[in-house]
């Protein structure tokens, strides 16, 4: 429950902040009090630490289950391309590892299934595995594997671009002929296989 101790936050704030709060919302609000306060109390000294980290950009291992949450945003790397990429996190496990301790990110994105028998391009919900394996003392949030979008030093504008490209990619999926040059990738076997594409048309242009 201290991992959601933000949202709960907000949820109470935005419930205060209702001009035409009803009484079911004040007895929402007094649940909800009580169980901020009590988080407040009980693990202040955690929550004091991960803040005081988290105002510098930094995180121990220990802590990093505070600041990734399920059902946020987090931010990664194209594995073929090195771009930065938006997913949404699903599920946040600790497991161990030959490595030691790790935490297995299950986050969903977005692709397309662009073949020829339908006429236009079908979206659909496509899972990706992140591991993010134990290191020792604080490092920089925006240096892992995976972090959440607000930690990026330029949040605002990485959102403004990735909805932009996001806005490109579903007017391009399909068969186009166009002229391409550059890095493409194929998964097999679980592993992703890059090579370099020289000028062609007729590219089917995927995600």
């Amino acid at each position: 429950m201290l991992t959601f101790l933000p949202n709960f936050e907000r949820y109470q704030r935005d419930l205060r902040a209702k001009t035409d709060a009803s009484e079911e919302d004040g007895y929402v609000i007094a649940s909800v009090d009580v169980l901020v306060e009590y988080l407040r109390r009980d693990y202040r000294q955690t929550i004091a630490t991960t803040e005081n980290l988290t105002t510098h950009g930094e995180i121990t291992f220990d802590l990093l289950h505070l600041i990734i949450v399920p059902r946020s945003t987090v931010i990664t790397s194209c594995p073929v391309t090195g771009a930065l990429r938006a997913l949404e996190l699903i599920s946040l496990t600790k497991t161990p590892t030959p490595c030691g301790m790790a935490y297995t990110l299950i986050c969903e994105g977005i692709d397309a299934n662009d073949s020829e028998d339908s006429k236009s391009p079908v979206f659909f919900r496509t899972q990706t595995r992140i591991l993010l394996v134990e290191f020792d003392g604080t490092v920089k949030i925006n240096s892992l594997n995976a972090y959440p979008i607000q930690y990026h030093p330029q949040e605002a504008e990485l959102r403004r671009f990735l909805v932009g490209r996001g806005l490109k990619w579903s007017k391009l999926t399909g068969i186009h002929h166009m002229s391409y040059k550059d890095t493409a990738g194929l998964k097999c076997h679980g592993k992703v296989l890059k090579y370099n594409v020289s000028p062609i048309i007729n590219q089917r242009i995927v995600c």
